[in-house]
């Protein structure tokens, strides 16, 4: 069986991942509104939560806003695959776990990392 990169470990694409971080910022933005509002009709020392909040608010919406999503490195790239002595490709990590697994490994190999 042929070794196939799967399109769910492609990043999003910019204009999703734009959108999202749009909508996350607008989410934070509409609760520093509600803050905003509240702290006309907060009596007392309370008028402070809502008031911090609507401080403190843009810091954490733009925090939040661009984390990403996915780690780096995280596709599979050509250069990522080993050719192994018979011909079958591997990625690093299935190169190693067949180093350790030693010749016995081979005989009873699927064809799988089989690239040919």
């Amino acid at each position: 069986m042929k070794h196939r990169t799967a399109i769910t470990t492609l990043p999003l694409s910019p204009d999703e991942e734009r959108g999202i971080r749009m909508l996350k910022y607008g989410i934070a933005m509409g609760v520093r509104l509600a803050c905003v509002i509240a702290c006309f009709f907060t009596p007392g020392w309370w008028i402070l939560v809502p008031a911090v909040g609507a401080v403190v608010l843009p810091y954490v919406a733009v925090v939040i806003a661009n984390v990403q999503r996915t780690a780096p490195g995280a596709v599979e790239r050509p250069g990522g695959l080993v050719r192994h002595d018979d011909g079958r490709w591997f990625t690093a990590d299935q190169q190693e776990q067949q180093r350790q697994q030693g010749p016995q490994g081979q005989q009873g190999a699927s064809g799988e990392g089989d690239r040919s």
